[in-house]
């Protein structure tokens, strides 16, 4: 976060070693692509959140299509829409 506030940026995306995005300095990354939803895995060493946990529930609930997996570089340059969900 301090070298993102150098440029004047109120908020950063964590990428592990590999390059892959994993969360915002305050909340978790959600992508959609190819008709589901995309969130980085617990595994990769993000925060659960309580609101990743109930958002993953509900659209399972509403039978939407959830995946965990990282959104590499790769994944990125695809045409793909994120939003960061704090909580």
């Amino acid at each position: 976060m301090q070298q993102a506030q150098k440029y004047g940026a109120k908020e950063a995306i964590l990428v592990d070693a590999s390059g892959n995005w994993l969360e915002t300095s305050t909340g978790n990354l959600w992508g959609w692509q190819d008709g589901r939803w995309w969130t980085p895995p617990v595994a990769a060493g993000i925060l659960a959140g309580l609101i990743r946990e109930q958002l993953i529930n509900r659209l399972h609930s509403q039978n939407k299509k959830v995946r965990t997996r990282g959104h590499h570089q790769s994944f990125l340059v695809a045409e793909t829409r994120f939003l960061c969900v704090r909580g």
